[in-house]
């Protein structure tokens, strides 16, 4: 006899299972995304509630001081009462003022520090247009010998607080904001002219680094998006869960000659707790990013496994990393 429960309700598939807890993931992420908007809107509504309190009762108190000196003033000598009613109300609105007006937004600040380093001469530019190249060398620099407040700094500062000021009149933008940020940018400015190379050098290889780390994980995700059926053939389990920036992530060398002095490798050091099969999940995925490449594939350095160090697994990883990912024992 047909169990008619099964027919009208068959059992899923694995492979629909994996689909549903892949789907199960997302969404929970994106309800963890969409929880921290409500707190910081909430606090945003809460900051806004309290700064139109000290409006309104600041306007509040302004016309019943206004309406009070009006009925006790005589009504022949009225013309003494409007200065003192001016600064009354002066006083009063004043109050208000800072409120508006000492809180840029951190997206107006930003704009601000673009506008600042677009006005400026930019020491990295590069351009095979000569003109293009004329044009940032005769912008104006900061001059690093002397102080910010001295000549010609300070003409310069004056000159960058009239561009700016128009630029950001309607923003919340303060003259004493505009000039601690144009101050910023001269102390940073100070610091990158009076860094040994020795620290340059270092900066600009971790720079590196943190590009290719995030230029590699981009290129990962789009690979195993495009081929995810494969690679989970291949690999035998749902890798989905494995796909972490954290998790692939590998310490690299800065890049240099091979020993056979041919071509640029990076060397790369793996974490201890990642399993084999996980390294060979990362070796399946960058087959694959290579054949997405195509002919363009030569262009990214070669990766040549250097050693493996003792490290403890990181606990930030949001989902949990699948046990096959993990050495034994972890």
């Amino acid at each position: 006899m047909v169990n008619q429960r099964r027919t009208i309700a068959p059992r899923p598939a694995t492979a629909d299972m994996d689909l549903i807890l892949e789907k199960l993931v997302a969404m929970e992420n994106k309800m963890t995304i969409m929880e921290g908007e409500m707190v910081t809107s909430n606090a945003r509504l809460v900051t806004m509630d309290s700064r139109l309190g000290v409006i309104i009762v600041g306007n509040r108190e302004t016309i019943t001081a206004i309406d009070n000196f009006v009925e006790a003033a005589p009504a022949a000598p009225a013309a003494p009462a409007a200065p003192v009613a001016s600064t009354s109300a002066t006083s009063n609105v004043v109050v208000t003022d800072p409120i508006a007006l000492s809180n840029p937004s951190k997206r107006v600040s930003t704009e601000v520090y673009a506008a600042i380093r677009k006005f400026m001469w930019n020491p990295k530019f590069r351009s095979t247009v000569p003109a293009e190249v004329e044009a940032n060398n005769d912008k104006p620099r900061w001059n690093t010998d002397v102080h910010f407040n001295v000549t010609p700094n300070k003409e310069l500062v004056d000159r960058m607080l009239v561009y700016l000021g128009r630029k950001f009149a309607g923003d919340g933008m303060r003259q004493k904001d505009l000039r601690e940020r144009l101050h910023k940018n001269f102390i940073s400015r100070c610091r990158k002219v009076r860094e040994s190379p020795a620290v340059r050098a270092a900066l600009n290889r971790r720079s590196r680094r943190s590009g290719r780390a995030n230029e590699n994980y981009a290129r990962r995700l789009a690979a195993y998006d495009n081929n995810r059926a494969e690679i989970n053939q291949e690999m035998g389990w749902n890798c989905i869960g494995a796909l972490q920036k954290g998790a692939m992530s590998e310490g690299e060398s800065d890049d240099e000659v091979s020993e056979a002095g041919r071509r640029r490798v990076v060397r790369t050091i793996r974490p201890s707790w990642r399993s084999n099969e996980f390294n060979r999940f990362i070796q399946v995925v960058d087959r694959f990013v290579d054949l997405q490449l195509g002919a363009n594939a030569h262009q990214m350095l070669s990766r040549v496994y250097a050693r493996t160090v003792d490290v403890a697994v990181p606990t930030n990883f949001n989902p949990s990393l699948p046990q096959w990912a993990l050495r034994h024992g972890l």
